[in-house]
């Protein structure tokens, strides 16, 4: 039987051969680098949130202008001067329709009538009674307080409907 002295393994401080581990520079080192990649992800969210609530007015704007333009053209043509007159019109975050402003109400719409120049349109005869043009002028806000505004042209044909 071998004697103590001549063991060559040791029971008070066993050893793993081949067993690598990471140092403490290489950890602190791959924490710097995820925590520089993760500051930059964090920097950029006010960015992506601001753009996205940009294409969410620009969307709601398209979608009140497109109703608005149904609506008109579903008015006796010579009927469309008083639909315009009747504004402003009142809309909230997601677009319904308001009859009163509130504070739900995040975009306020007018309409105004002009004249529009189209290309050889100085030769046809008395254009305006064939198509009436709108600009409908959107303030975006709450509370009695304009953030922004923006302004879509609409046309609507004269297709036949007027008042019996």
């Amino acid at each position: 039987m071998p004697s103590p002295r001549t063991c060559s393994v040791s029971l008070l401080a066993p050893r793993f051969i081949g067993v690598g581990a990471f140092s403490l520079v290489e950890v602190t080192i791959a924490l710097g680098i995820v925590s520089l990649a993760m500051l930059s992800v964090m920097g950029m969210m006010p960015v992506g949130l601001s753009t996205m609530r940009a294409a969410m007015d620009q969307t709601t704007e398209a979608q009140i202008a497109r109703r608005i333009s149904g609506e008109a053209a579903l008015i006796p043509f010579d009927q469309l001067d008083a639909y315009a007159a009747a504004g402003p019109y009142f809309f909230t975050q997601d677009g319904t329709l308001q009859s009163v402003k509130n504070e739900q109400t995040r975009y306020t719409i007018s309409l105004r009538r002009v004249s529009a120049t189209y290309p050889g349109s100085s030769n046809a005869p008395n254009l305006s009674s064939n198509i009436a043009t709108f600009l409908v002028e959107t303030a975006r806000g709450a509370d009695n307080a304009t953030i922004a505004s923006s302004t879509n042209v609409i046309h609507i044909p004269n297709s036949g409907n007027s008042a019996f």
